[in-house]
C-alpha cells in the first residue's frame, strides 16, 4: 500500500521550507496544487513534491482538494494543510495504519 500527502498552497514557501522536507521521506508521493502564489511556492514544492499543479485563487483550500486527489497515484491520501504539521508518532505509524482493513481515519486536530 502506498500513501500519498495532499496540499493546496497559497503563498506558503517558508512553511513548506519547513514541512515538506520533514514529510517526505515518509510518503511515496506529494502532490501540491499551487493557488495563484506570489512568492515561491511553487519553486520549493518542485524540490519535493511529485506534482505540482495550478489552480485558481478560491480563498478557499476545499475548491483545490479534488484536483489534488485526481491527480494521485497513491493507494492512500493524507490531506495536509501547509501550516499544519505531523508528529513523529503519527509519521511512523502511518504503514501500521493503512495496513488495516478500514476505508480512512479522520485525525482531530
Amino acid at each position: 500500500m502506498t500513501v500519498a500527502v495532499n496540499l493546496v498552497a497559497r503563498n506558503e514557501s517558508k512553511r513548506l521550507e519547513v514541512l515538506l522536507p520533514l514529510i517526505r521521506p515518509h510518503f511515496d508521493e506529494i502532490v501540491l496544487v499551487d493557488q495563484e502564489s506570489s512568492d515561491n511556492t511553487v519553486e520549493v514544492a518542485k524540490k519535493y513534491a511529485d506534482t505540482v499543479l495550478n489552480d485558481i485563487a478560491s480563498g478557499h483550500c476545499q475548491t483545490s482538494r479534488p484536483l489534488a486527489a485526481q491527480s494521485t497515484k497513491s493507494d492512500w491520501i493524507f490531506v495536509l494543510d501547509a501550516d499544519e504539521f505531523l508528529n513523529k508518532k503519527l509519521m511512523d505509524d502511518l504503514p501500521r495504519l493503512i495496513s488495516k482493513d478500514v476505508d480512512g481515519y479522520l485525525l482531530g486536530r
